[in-house]
């Protein structure tokens, strides 16, 4: 029997010890409807357990999906809305507002308060794309300037559509906004690029050009061919060899050539005449790239051809020029030579018979007369020397000598001990740290250091007992570092770059020509060295030269 059954008939039929036949039969259908009660009660509490359970998660998955929702709009800044036409009432989501950058609770959302805030201009076009949806109960669309709520100009895109009821009569439209500014600007500034690209590739005098290797077909063409080619650009797309029918039958093989490296997918680059017409021929200049599939199969190329006819023509005249040149050097080389030796010889002999002179006379005032010849043509015989000394540094080609230091400045110190006073007077201090092996032009070298030596040598100060020119040589296995310091006279602050121009001298009583600080600097920078000079007037001068080693 049931328990619950059996609990209330102990508590009604307590006294009674036993029951009927009938009764327990009565008692026993009781009992099974009491089972079966007690069966669907407990299901029906599971069964709302269980929905509830259900409810619970059901809302939680809601939430979440709001949220991706939420997220997605902004993500798109697009927003949806719905409007009941009945009560004229807006429902936006927040990124309508976010959008339209108003206030959730200030906006009355209305039909009237939405359009409040699209352009003056397009509020007949919005309205009638809106009216039309009613009457044709077709979904809309369309594009239209807003003015946020802070006075910001957007662009708007709507959609919609319409919902009816049983009747067939509008109740309903919903649809999305989406702000579309940032995207239409992106269109807007590419248009315009394409509008430049367009124009530039109309009116550039190159041709650019792109051909289908697979099926050798002209893709594309700029409009610069009829120009450089002489010919209608359509003729191009029509025979697509005509570029090469009409390049020069010996220039040809320039063309044939380059056939391996284009199949090989390597850019390069040719020159070749065409016959630009019945009367003219030009020079071309085509740069082509290559594209290849994976299989390595050439495809396609890419190219650019420029008319270089002046350019050609202004390299054939130069060439002529430089020929000329050339010839105009090589004979002023020798005339050079030829005027040099032919002075110097006559000279040479002038300035013996002076000293034959000078030996045989008494007479002071001869004496004094051939002096002052014997100057002159000392200096005469000097300049001739710069001279020379300036048209081989500019035209004779650069050595590669092995240089001794100490050989070089041997010689020149000797040759030098003769100058006025410089035996007696100028005390010459060489000091050279040669450790490794130099290699330059030995010509040149001597040349720099003869003039530098000479000059500290020549503006010695005649008022000083111990008048010095210090020689330092450090050689490297990059480059050599000369100093050449002395405490003669010096250079004033304002002329120490005057002193390297040709011809300047810094006074009237300066000796010499004038071109011997202008050499070595011509022939240092020969070298591809530097020099620069320090000097105080009455303290002395000191040049710092730089030359590198070419071993």
């Amino acid at each position: 029997m049931n328990k619950l059954l059996l609990r209330q008939v102990q508590k009604y039929l307590i006294d009674k010890e036993e029951f009927s036949p009938e009764l327990n039969k009565v008692l026993s259908v009781i009992s099974e409807s009491y089972d079966h009660y007690e069966k669907d009660r407990k299901m029906l509490e599971h069964s709302i357990e269980l929905s509830s359970n259900e409810l619970v998660e059901l809302n939680n998955k809601l939430k979440k999906e709001s949220e991706k929702l939420i997220e997605a709009q902004s993500i798109a800044n697009l927003g949806s809305w719905e409007w009941d036409v009945i009560n004229d009432k807006l429902y936006w989501s927040d990124e309508l507002y976010r959008i339209f950058e108003i206030d959730k609770n200030a906006f009355k959302a209305t039909y009237q308060d939405y359009f409040s805030f699209i352009h003056p201009d397009d509020k007949a076009y919005a309205n009638s794309s809106v009216l039309k949806c009613f009457k044709d109960h077709l979904p809309f669309s369309f594009e239209s300037r807003i003015i946020t709520g802070k006075g910001v100009l957007k662009i708007l895109y709507a959609q919609g559509k319409v919902s009816l009821n049983d009747k067939g009569e509008v109740i309903k439209l919903t649809g999305i906004g989406q702000d579309i500014t940032d995207r239409k600007q992106s269109e807007l500034a590419l248009q315009n690029a394409h509008r430049q690209m367009q124009t530039l590739f109309e009116n550039i005098e190159e041709v650019f050009f792109s051909v289908d290797m697979v099926n050798y077909q002209v893709l594309q063409m700029s409009f610069a061919c009829e120009k450089v080619y002489g010919r209608q650009r359509q003729d191009f797309f029509e025979r697509p060899n005509l570029w090469y029918e009409i390049v020069l039958e010996e220039d040809k093989k320039i063309i044939d050539e380059n056939n391996t490296a284009m199949n090989a997918g390597k850019s390069f680059s040719q020159e070749y005449r065409i016959q630009y017409n019945e009367n003219t021929i030009r020079w071309l200049e085509t740069k082509i790239t290559p594209t290849l599939n994976k299989e390595g199969k050439l495809i396609r190329i890419d190219g650019v051809t420029s008319d270089i006819s002046k350019r050609r023509e202004a390299e054939e005249i130069m060439k002529a020029n430089n020929d000329e040149l050339k010839k105009t050097n090589s004979e002023l080389d020798k005339f050079v030579y030829s005027v040099s030796h032919d002075l110097r010889a006559p000279l040479t002999s002038v300035l013996g018979i002076i000293d034959l002179t000078e030996m045989k006379t008494q007479e002071e005032l001869t004496k004094k007369h051939l002096h002052l010849i014997k100057k002159s043509v000392t200096k005469l015989d000097g300049f001739i020397s710069d001279i020379l000394d300036y048209s081989r540094n500019a035209r004779v080609e650069i050595r590669k000598d092995e240089i001794h230091f100490d050989e070089i400045l041997e010689e020149i110190t000797d040759n030098l001990k003769y100058m006025n006073g410089a035996d007696s007077k100028v005390d010459l201090q060489i000091k050279i740290n040669n450790g490794v092996q130099f290699k330059s032009d030995r010509s040149r070298l001597n040349i720099i250091l003869n003039n530098l030596i000479s000059n500290a040598i020549r503006y010695h100060n005649p008022k000083l007992e111990n008048p010095y020119v210090n020689i330092t040589v450090d050689v490297s296995s990059d480059e050599v570092l000369i100093a050449i310091n002395d405490n003669g006279i010096g250079i004033s602050k304002e002329f120490h770059q005057k002193v390297f121009e040709m011809f300047y001298r810094v006074s009237e009583n300066s000796v010499g020509s004038g071109l011997g600080l202008y050499i070595v600097k011509e022939t240092v920078e020969k070298l591809k060295g530097k020099i620069t000079v320090e000097s105080e007037v009455g303290k002395g001068t000191s040049f710092n030269i730089s030359i590198p080693n070419n071993i």
